[in-house]
């Protein structure tokens, strides 16, 4: 068959045929342009949904900070300022906790020597003035601890030996249903209260063995910087999007 019978052919096609033929192509044009277009809007919805979760999520670190890790980290400030003026002079390895409770008790000095602590009335007046700084720090935590999520401060606290003199070693023989783990946020404001306590000679020296592991946990100070930079970056990294 040479191309002039096929070309007479193709024109002898019923009118019917070519419709059909010409609607088939159209269909799967319009098929197409609405898949594009389909996955153009998929794309814009993915888009819009990614954006508007990185704003929550900007929008949640932004409020970790202004309300709980800023004025918590104020008050600490304030208080380790005011704490440095009233340890000055005294042993290098001194407890506040373990004095209150026993003005005798020995520490030990940068020689290695143990001797008692003498704290000069003036000196208690400066530590009245940080336990009512405590006070607010435990209202903040009670107020918006809950808006922060990280396992040491809200769950479970690991000890950090190269840090803090702190071992929780629980009693064995405690009920079983009694919690074993402590936060470190929970574990500060157990301090707070026994430093109340201490001061106003309401704990037994013969237990300060047990009260040793509830002095000032070093750690928070560190953890309370770690936490500051790590929103941080992770709010310059939602920008950058």
């Amino acid at each position: 068959m040479d191309l002039q019978q096929l070309s007479e052919q193709i024109k002898n096609l019923d009118s019917k045929v070519w419709a059909a033929i010409l609607a088939a192509i159209a269909s799967l044009i319009a098929t197409l342009l609405n898949y594009i277009n389909q996955r153009k809007i998929l794309r814009i919805q993915s888009r819009s949904l990614e954006n508007t979760i990185n704003e929550q999520k900007k929008n949640q670190y932004y409020c970790q900070l202004k309300d709980f890790y800023y004025p918590f980290k104020h008050y600490l400030s304030e208080s380790a300022r005011l704490y440095i003026v009233f340890r000055s002079g005294l042993p290098k390895d001194f407890r506040t906790l373990l004095y209150l409770i026993d003005n005798n008790y020995l520490f030990t000095d940068a020689s290695g020597n143990k001797q008692a602590a003498t704290i000069s009335q003036k000196k208690m007046k400066i530590l009245n003035e940080i336990l009512v700084i405590e006070d607010e720090l435990c209202k903040l935590i009670i107020e918006k601890g809950g808006i922060i999520d990280d396992e040491s401060l809200c769950d479970i606290y690991m000890p950090n030996k190269n840090i803090t003199d702190i071992v929780l070693n629980f009693d064995p023989n405690q009920p079983q249903d009694l919690p074993k783990d402590i936060s470190l946020l929970s574990l500060f404001m157990v301090h707070c209260k026994l430093m109340k306590l201490a001061i106003n000679g309401e704990l037994e020296k013969d237990n300060i063995g047990i009260y040793m592991n509830y002095v000032y946990p070093r750690e928070l100070n560190k953890k309370l910087d770690e936490n500051i930079k790590k929103i941080k970056n992770n709010i310059d990294s939602i920008k950058k999007i």
